[in-house]
């Protein structure tokens, strides 16, 4: 049986060209969304049509979407957070969800220091002024 997924999570477009080869080489077909996630319930119904299952984003997930999409059998959400699928009618509906805890840990260290970095240097008010013809200090964090 071959399952047609649907892709709304960017990370997978953008990944390594290794991992945009797993679905194929599973025999499935995989079938990148018009636009990244998150994408309104509307989009999503429509692009949901005949499929088996979806990589997802933080696309909204709920009862309508599930009635809409009687052949959807799998969620699988790209990241941690499952906030925006409806657990409840999804296990109604027989979907089966599930996340991908850790996969995005070294993501959000990189960012979340790269942040720290910006705040204690001041670089979004110097990028800031320099782009408008400035120039300034500013001393860092002592």
């Amino acid at each position: 049986m071959s399952w047609k997924i649907l892709v709304t999570a960017r990370a997978y477009w953008t990944s390594s060209p290794t991992t945009r080869d797993l679905f194929p080489a599973a025999g499935c077909e995989a079938v990148r969304s018009t636009v990244a996630a998150p994408l309104p319930e509307a989009a999503l119904i429509a692009e949901l049509q005949g499929c088996d299952a979806v990589l997802a984003g933080s696309d909204p997930y709920n009862a309508r979407v599930f009635t809409a999409c009687p052949q959807l059998k799998v969620i699988s959400r790209c990241g941690v957070g499952i906030d925006s699928i409806d657990l409840k009618a999804a296990t109604e509906a027989g979907v089966l969800v599930t996340n991908t805890p850790g996969a995005m840990a070294e993501a959000v260290a990189d960012y979340t220091f790269g942040l720290l970095l910006a705040v204690a240097r001041h670089i979004p008010e110097g990028d800031a002024l320099m782009r408008s013809g400035g120039w300034g200090e500013f001393p860092g964090t002592l």
